[in-house]
């Protein structure tokens, strides 16, 4: 929805959190021409002093110390914290972009989205994918989808690990996959294993769809290698994108047999992969969001696509059965 209040011609902005991709999210603030970095937040207080040194900004002594002197904020924290430390900054009027998930709870996340509601301001969620997906023309290349395979998975890197594998990353999979097929869950099964600790590491997924689809979605923490692809098969064609090999397949499927197209540059409006990888969604992602909350205009990830994607998270979580616990290789 658009936001009814006045334009920004500049935006203050601060980040509350600023381990590795807080770190990130002062780097791309200062750098866009109409912003005024103000100041940053951590409860590290020698990692915010460090930050803010190297982008010449203010250390900030609480989160409460930003309100009156921000438009907006980014919470870059453990997701455990989101929902609290959102909250105040919305109650504020101040716009809130938070890095997912939006929350660990659906009450949370409803919470969060009916103050964003009730005081016209923008709240918007990190799911950097979309940024990723929107350069490529899917709504012409995809035709009746019927399901989406997704896999993602890296070595262990010891960072979000107060949430499972499926919050911290298979949930980017999620929000995608409701991207292309606009689905309610009607089934879901699920099996997982821990290797660092009591939650889930690595999580095999499958989501039967109300209407019939499927979504198969694998997400590991502790992976021997970088996945990362995703799979959509329609009824005339399937198309598979792989970023970690920088891979892409279009098969369309005809009376006279099968088509594939490997090169994308057959595909017309399609990029070239090399640059998807290589772009900068996050950059992407925060330019747009101060672009929300300057002007008005609706984000691209709102807090509605970012509670479909925790909904159907969550419902993984709760069909996990037992979780089979390995220990972590010597």
């Amino acid at each position: 929805m658009p936001y009814n209040r006045p334009k920004l011609s500049r935006v203050r902005a601060g980040v509350v959190g600023t381990g590795y991709f807080g770190r990130l999210h002062v780097s791309k603030y200062a750098s866009i021409p109409g912003v005024d970095l103000v100041g940053v937040f951590d409860l590290n207080l020698d990692r915010a002093r460090e930050v803010a040194d190297e982008f010449d900004c203010a250390v900030m002594a609480s989160p409460d110390d930003f309100i009156g002197k921000v438009d907006a904020v980014s919470i870059s924290a453990p997701a455990t914290f989101h929902y609290e430390l959102a909250k105040p900054f919305l109650e504020a009027g101040i716009h809130v972009l938070i890095e997912k998930p939006i929350a660990t709870s659906l009450e949370d996340a409803d919470e969060l989205i009916k103050i964003a509601r009730d005081k016209q301001v923008v709240i918007q969620v990190g799911h950097q994918e979309r940024y990723v997906f929107s350069r490529f023309d899917l709504p012409s290349l995809v035709s009746d989808p019927v399901e989406v395979i997704c896999r993602r998975a890296g070595p262990f890197t010891g960072r979000n690990v107060d949430v499972s594998a499926i919050l911290d990353l298979m949930i980017h999979d999620l929000d995608i996959s409701h991207q292309i097929l606009r689905y309610k869950p009607s089934k879901v099964e699920a099996t997982a294993r821990a290797v660092h600790g009591d939650l889930a590491d690595e999580i095999d997924a499958v989501v039967t769809t109300e209407d019939g689809k499927t979504v198969r979605v694998f997400a590991s923490r502790v992976g021997d290698k970088l996945e990362r692809s995703v799979r959509i098969i329609c009824k005339d064609r399937e198309i598979m994108i792989d970023f970690a090999n920088r891979q892409f397949e279009l098969t369309e499927k005809g009376a006279n047999g099968d088509r594939r197209i490997m090169d994308p540059d057959e595909v017309d409006g399609l990029p070239v992969i090399d640059e998807l990888v290589s772009q900068d969604p996050l950059a992407e992602e925060i330019g747009g969001f101060v672009n929300a909350v300057a002007t008005g205009a609706r984000p691209r990830v709102s807090g509605q696509d970012a509670r479909r994607a925790l909904e159907t998270a969550l419902a993984i979580d709760a069909a996990i059965g037992p979780i089979t616990r390995e220990e972590p290789a010597a």
